[in-house]
């Protein structure tokens, strides 16, 4: 038997009798899978990753993570800057309440009568969080993440005193999701973002430019046919020259989201990215262009040595 996950009894049990709520057994369940289920003794999660598996909010996870951290259902080790977490396979040492008339089989041999027993009878009262998570949580994919968080840099680059409300990464990914399902790949999506948000100069009488229009995902769904016509019709007209500059402005900008929400997992290759950024920073397109072009050479040469 294949593509399972080995999880002890003990802490299964110990999940099923405490009194989780739902969005925590998520994350318990996810950690589970990242770490037993790669046989690690812990990984590193991102925030980006909760949010793309469980379905939960940014809000939700914090508080979860602090809730198991308090409870020491799970540790967290913090290597080279990034946060790898681990369960504490030790039972025993979790800080949880158990339900009213759970028993536990494990080795500790911990009964109802020793822990709990005291305790009144409890209802599930949903809350208000509660009922918010059933409804709304739904699971995105990374390359809906990755465009959603593309377009609010973009947009805070442009305006960085720009107030977005707090349903704007939801309703965004919501967005882009459904422009993926109506058949536009996540490359066309990623150009037109990249393309709106770079028109910025107001233009004519009324002061029009797309930045101003596409503030938010579902602008962007409404107008996504127009503002790719635009683009199109932009690109025909510019000289080769100038053409090129456009594609190496776009190649830095997507360059710059994907180190900034870690969607480069080859070490080698985000080093290296990272040096064409710093190339920009200190020699402009030109010095960036020289070590893109060496990035290229470099991935070309991994694509042969892996054929």
């Amino acid at each position: 038997m294949r593509d399972f996950t080995m999880i002890p009894n003990s802490y299964l049990e110990r999940m099923y009798s405490s009194r989780f709520s739902g969005s925590v057994l998520r994350l318990m369940l996810f950690i589970s899978r990242k770490t037993l289920g790669f046989h690690k003794p812990s990984d590193w999660i991102s925030y980006s990753q909760f949010e793309n598996e469980t379905g939960l909010d940014r809000s939700t996870i914090r508080r979860g993570l602090k809730e198991l951290l308090m409870a020491t259902v799970i540790t967290k080790k913090t290597i080279d800057g990034k946060p790898h977490y681990s369960i504490n396979h030790n039972t025993a040492e979790w800080k949880t309440k158990r339900s009213v008339g759970a028993k536990s089989t494990t080795s500790g041999g911990e009964t109802a009568s020793q822990v709990g027993a005291k305790s009144p009878p409890t209802k599930d009262i949903p809350t208000k969080e509660s009922t918010k998570e059933r409804t709304t949580s739904v699971p995105f994919g990374p390359k809906v993440s990755f465009l959603s968080d593309l377009l609010k840099e973009e947009i805070l680059k442009n305006k960085p005193d720009t107030k977005l409300p707090a349903s704007w990464d939801r309703d965004t990914r919501l967005a882009i999701q459904r422009l993926i399902e109506e058949g536009r790949t996540p490359d066309v999506i990623e150009k037109v973002i990249i393309y709106s948000q770079s028109d910025n100069r107001p233009r004519g009488s009324n002061g029009f430019c797309w930045a101003k229009v596409i503030t938010a995902g579902s602008k962007l769904r409404k107008h996504f046919d127009t503002v790719e016509a635009d683009m199109k019709t932009i690109s025909k007209s510019q000289s080769e020259e100038h053409q090129e500059a456009v594609d190496y402005d776009m190649v830095l900008a997507t360059m710059k989201a994907r180190l900034k929400y870690g969607d480069i997992s080859d070490k080698n290759e985000h080093e290296r990215a990272g040096k064409c950024i710093a190339a920009f920073e200190s020699g402009g397109m030109k010095a960036f262009i020289q070590k893109w072009n060496e990035l290229l050479a470099w991935n070309s040469d991994k694509k042969r040595r892996n054929a």
